[in-house]
């Protein structure tokens, strides 16, 4: 029988009318005690209540062992400071990142392997988290790998405080990019000689700058969900739309001659580069990006 299998039932009521002889009989073993007749609370000694813990501790089911599980599981680098900002804890991601084992980290100052941790924004922060229960999320260069920055969450974590961070080296260059793509979009609107547009996956119009819209005598709301194809004339259609969905296809970039018929009657010679959203694969799908320029402005800054 089991160790539970064992014990006794008493009534709440006898339990305490006759505490002196059940407190013996727990020192036994453990005691159901019930109340109308439902097992309610269990009583057993201090000494089986500690081999129990202990048991389920080390069979990896105790409070630690879950923690450790949890800290070590997750994709983001942990570490763990006392209140002198010691290292108590390190998962695997922090130590690949530090280069360095969870062993040789536990117990050290991190500013003893990375001096200049003391002048960081970091430090500051965990002084903070640990003085003053503030929780705080920024970015700062990477000690470990120069020219790498890493987004970092520092919060109170016992006495002391904690700091969960991860690699956006990749976002922030996609944020600057995408900053500068903005910033090409507005000059090229600016310059009123050039126009842009976005094409979905199946050729269609998202969005259109007022330069393009302008071109054709259209406005922006008008051409959304139009083929680009749609506003040039019958007999050119076949051939930009074959260009088109090359790009689409899997062709990256794409340069033609064509023309586009202007709302209210005539058509205008106009110069289109395509591109291809992303590079590779599935990145097709995001669709293209269309340059529109008069083949006249074209012409002159060629010849120029």
């Amino acid at each position: 029988m089991t160790y539970l299998q064992q014990a006794e039932s008493v009534s709440s009521a006898d339990f305490v009318r006759q505490f002196g002889r059940w407190q013996g009989q727990v020192a036994a073993g453990p005691l159901f005690v019930t109340y109308h007749g439902r097992a309610r609370l269990v009583a057993m000694s201090v000494d089986r209540y500690h081999a129990l813990a202990e048991a389920g501790t080390a069979a990896g089911h105790g409070p630690d062992a879950r923690h450790e599980t949890l800290v070590g599981r997750i994709g983001e680098g942990f570490l763990a400071f006392d209140a002198a900002l010691c290292i108590v804890e390190a998962n695997p991601v922090a130590c690949a990142h530090l280069r360095t084992s969870a062993a040789t980290l536990l117990g050290q100052p991190l500013g003893e392997a990375h001096p200049d941790f003391y002048r960081t924004l970091a430090y500051s922060h965990l002084l903070r988290a640990t003085q003053a229960g503030e929780a705080a999320t920024f970015e700062v260069p990477s000690a470990a790998y120069p020219g790498n920055w890493l987004r970092l969450h520092s919060f109170p974590y016992g006495t002391g405080a904690a700091c969960l961070f991860r690699n956006v080296t990749g976002a922030r260059e996609a944020r600057r990019e995408a900053a500068a793509s903005a910033a090409l979009a507005a000059a090229m609107g600016a310059h009123r000689a050039v126009g842009c547009a976005r094409l979905s996956p199946r050729a269609t119009i998202v969005r259109v700058d007022p330069a393009l819209a302008e071109l054709a005598g259209f406005a922006s709301e008008t051409l959304r969900g139009v083929r680009l194809t749609d506003i040039m004339p019958l007999n050119r259609r076949v051939a930009a739309a074959d260009r088109v969905e090359a790009v689409l296809a899997g062709d990256e970039v794409a340069a033609f001659d064509s023309a586009l018929m202007v709302n209210r009657g005539g058509e205008i010679e106009v110069r289109i580069g395509l591109a291809r959203i992303g590079v590779g694969g599935e990145a097709a799908s995001e669709g293209a990006v269309a340059v529109v320029t008069p083949r006249a402005a074209w012409s002159r800054s060629a010849s120029d």
